[in-house]
């Protein structure tokens, strides 16, 4: 980790005003607390301390006090206030009116040290931004901010999506002007303004990892404007590109949250609103090593999504304000406060474990989502293994663990919280439950590893239970009092890895729009197909619903959200009652998918459209393209706009006149039907960046394989096997859309030291499937020096 000093940058979009460390509030005189017992404002406390903070305020008649932004019930000019008894940080703030103009101020304490501080912390506390400033409760002193003005292109989110007119910052009606600190928070400056208006700060900061916090509030919550609103963005990571900022970013009109680092396919641009009101919040964005991004409100997971553009993070923070017209709006503003800033400390939820109920879905009724709860075992936390679980809950009647077998026996559902982690690893999980079956519950940016391990259900079956459009998540979205649907509803963002592992008697694995799914050397023993789902929904939802209306065994759908990465390979799928349906609903927008040596001998594979919704919630429908490479089936069925190839591997053995193998020949392949549309391919999997606007805006992301139509023979004579992803050739059997079907032939042409062989109307089909991907079924020789071959 390179440890040099980084710029810290903070955007914020606000009015001239002169901060003024002296005058405290207009009619405030004098202030004090009993800890101190002077006028010292930020200092370290004990935990179950009482302390007493109070003023002197001439022509004071109300005074309301805050601690952490929440009302306290106290109408007198002193507070008396008990320490809570675990570590933190608490802001006792304190607004006072009457006949003057309304006054602030604000103590802050703490019973953290100095190594569990903060790397970085301001409240504004000393109504200041710059120079001279206040030590906080660790004795250091306060940062120095400093304001960006004039020109800025990396600043023009308000036309984001849309083309950004030449000299946009010379318009009358954005200006840039200094913030306002005299509420011990920033916010927009006065009422002298038309048009938008702008403030930036900037601070420097060392951290590349860990965790960022801060609150803001919007006074005036839900009113629109005509041509724009108060918003404000704050930016964790500061890009060198156009729309390469990774922001968090609000809006008061509509409640619209985002963030991204300027491009849908990373991006939290899927109108991932909740209303908001009139009280503070607290935003945590937490950065991870692996370049993946969570953020929270007010402690409910928003968003966990994979910064594919690493290379541009330059460790800088930014934070933005920005205010319409203030002139003739002068009730809307926006107020940002407490920024702290944890270098390479991830302030997830602690590891625990309760049995308790928990949302399992939603039902729609009278123009309102309620939940539908059950008891079940609650994870919270990252890094949570089968023997936390058991100790956490303490009770073998629910969940019991044998430390020698390492097998743990589960009799409630086991649900792993939002943004929080499980992870089996060389070890059995069984699940004996009652009549009913009992889930495995991964809710919304859940993650859950199955590695050199058995899932299984003892009497009956278990039940997959994923965030999808059938099981709403985005719960930030469903909890609060006015619910808002979005596409990020219908999204798991969840990461699901299934590794050398075997999983008996399940049912309903229905993931959709997951971060990261890996399905590989397993084993599926007995799936059944059952409809879990909830199908009660406002209208415009309606057509998504009744899309993935019905039983599922297995069903994948990767629709308008861009996935890190997937990967399916060396599958086997049996079932238990009746022949299984394998349903994929994919996007060709994303990439042509491709599944690697499955085993589905007795089952169906179903291609449907992607389906996905856009700002305006309308439902759109997406091409859809699917390859089985090496893959076993009994029937086929996309529907029209979805194409399924079978594809298979290619083995070629080059020999001479004496049946030698000829290694280091060039083995050339070409489609003699579709060259262009359906060439070979190999199994390499590779990065592109894609430009998506007009300024040079790029953005990395996964393809899954890359044509190839010429390959080198090995020692053996043979074009290289599965395992040589570079080398190896695959080709097209044919392509299937609806009942219309291609079939696919090659011409094969081998050469080295001047000697040429052709091959002609070579015809993959089933008979090439290998059980064993390392063993061909049917090798193609082509003999150099004598004009024979041999199928």
């Amino acid at each position: 980790m390179n440890s040099r000093h980084i710029t810290f940058p903070i955007m914020i979009v606000f009015c001239w005003t002169v901060c003024s460390s002296a005058a405290y509030a207009a009619g405030i005189t004098s202030w004090s607390n009993s800890r101190t017992s002077d006028r010292t404002l930020m200092f370290q406390v004990k935990m179950g301390e009482k302390i007493t903070f109070g003023v002197e305020a001439k022509g004071a008649r109300n005074y309301h006090w805050t601690v952490n932004k929440k009302a306290i019930e106290n109408n007198g000019k002193t507070l008396t206030w008990v320490v809570p008894k675990d570590g933190g940080i608490w802001e006792i703030h304190l607004e006072v009116s009457g006949t003057g103009d309304t006054g602030h101020i604000e103590w802050v304490v703490s019973t953290l040290n100095k190594n569990q501080a903060p790397d970085f912390y301001d409240s504004f506390t000393d109504r200041k931004y710059a120079g001279d400033r206040a030590k906080d409760p660790w004795g250091r002193m306060l940062p120095k901010w400093s304001i960006q003005n004039g020109r800025n292109e990396y600043m023009s989110f308000l036309t984001y999506g849309r083309p950004v007119p030449d000299h946009w910052w010379e318009t009358p009606r954005n200006r840039t002007a200094k913030p306002v600190a005299s509420s011990c928070y920033l916010e927009p400056p006065g009422g002298q303004f038309g048009g938008h208006v702008n403030s930036y700060l900037f601070a420097k900061h060392k951290a590349w990892f860990g965790t960022w916090k801060f609150r803001f509030r919007f006074p005036n919550a839900q009113r629109r404007l005509p041509g724009g609103w108060c918003h404000f963005c704050v930016i964790p990571t500061y890009g060198r590109g156009y729309f390469y900022l990774p922001i968090w970013y609000a809006i008061s009109g509509d409640g619209h949250h985002y963030f991204r680092p300027g491009s849908t396919r990373w991006g939290m641009d899927y109108y991932s609103s909740f209303k908001l009101d009139k009280q503070w919040h607290q935003v945590t964005i937490i950065k991870t090593p692996d370049y993946y991004y969570y953020t929270y409100v007010d402690g409910i997971l928003q968003f966990r999504r994979h910064n594919p553009m690493t290379q541009w993070d330059e460790n800088q923070m930014w934070a933005r304000l920005v205010r319409y017209n203030p002139a003739k709006y002068p009730g809307d503003t926006v107020c940002l406060d407490e920024f702290q800033i944890y270098k390479d400390r991830f302030l997830f939820p602690a590891k625990g474990v309760k049995v308790r109920e928990y949302i399992r879905n939603w039902t729609y009724k009278n123009g309102k989502f309620s939940p539908l709860k059950v008891e079940g075992i609650v994870i919270e936390g990252r890094g949570v293994r089968l023997a936390d679980v058991a100790k956490m809950v303490g009770n073998p009647q629910i969940f019991r663990y044998d430390h020698l077998a390492k097998t743990a026996v589960c009799r409630r559902d086991l649900v792993i919280s939002p943004g929080c982690e499980l992870i089996i690893k060389g070890e059995t999980l069984n699940f004996v439950g009652p009549k009913a079956p009992l889930r495995l519950s991964v809710l919304y940016g859940g993650s859950i590893r199955i590695i050199k391990s058995k899932v299984a259900a003892k009497n009956g079956y278990f039940v997959w239970r994923f965030c999808n459009t059938a099981n709403f998540g985005f719960p930030l979205s469903l909890v609060q009092k006015e619910q808002v649907l979005t596409p990020l509803s219908c999204a798991s963002l969840s990461t699901v890895e299934i590794r050398d592992s075997r999983i008996e008697n399940s049912a309903g694995f229905f993931l959709e729009s997951p971060n990261e799914l890996y399905l590989t050397n397993v084993i599926m023993l007995n799936m059944r197909a059952i409809d879990d789902g909830d199908y009660t929904c406002p209208k415009e939802f309606a057509p998504a619903k009744s899309y993935f209306k019905g039983p599922k065994s297995f069903q994948l759908a990767l629709n308008n959200i861009y996935v890190k990465d997937m990967e399916i390979s060396n599958v086997k799928f049996t079932f238990d009652d009746k022949p299984l349906r394998l349903v994929f609903s994919l996007n060709r927008q994303q990439e042509k998918w491709n599944l690697y040596d499955i085993n589905a001998g007795g089952c169906e594979f179903v291609l449907k459209k992607g389906l996905g919704m856009d700002w305006k919630k309308q439902i759109e429908y997406y091409p859809a393209d699917l390859g089985l490479v090496n893959c076993k089936f009994l029937k086929l069925a996309p529907e029209k706009g979805a194409k399924i190839i079978p594809k298979y591997y290619l083995d070629v053995r080059v020999s001479d006149a004496k049946g030698r193998p000829v290694s280091g020949a060039n083995v050339t392949v070409e489609n003699e039907v579709d060259f262009t549309g359906f060439p070979p391919e190999n199994r390499e999997r590779f990065k592109v960046e894609l430009q998506e606007y007009p300024r040079p805006a790029k953005c990395k992301i996964l393809r899954w394989y890359m044509s190839k139509s010429r390959t080198v023979t090995g020692p053996d004579g043979h074009t290289p096997p599965p395992d040589d992803l570079k080398g190896t050739l695959i080709l097209s059997d044919y392509v299937v859309e609806g009942v219309d079907k291609k079939e696919f032939t090659y011409r094969i042409t081998v050469e080295k030291d001047g000697l040429k062989k052709v091959i002609t109307g070579v015809n993959p089909g089933p008979d090439w499937y290998r059980p064993d991907p390392k063993k061909p079924t049917c090798t193609i020789t082509a003999v150099l020096g004598n004009g024979g071959q041999t199928p």
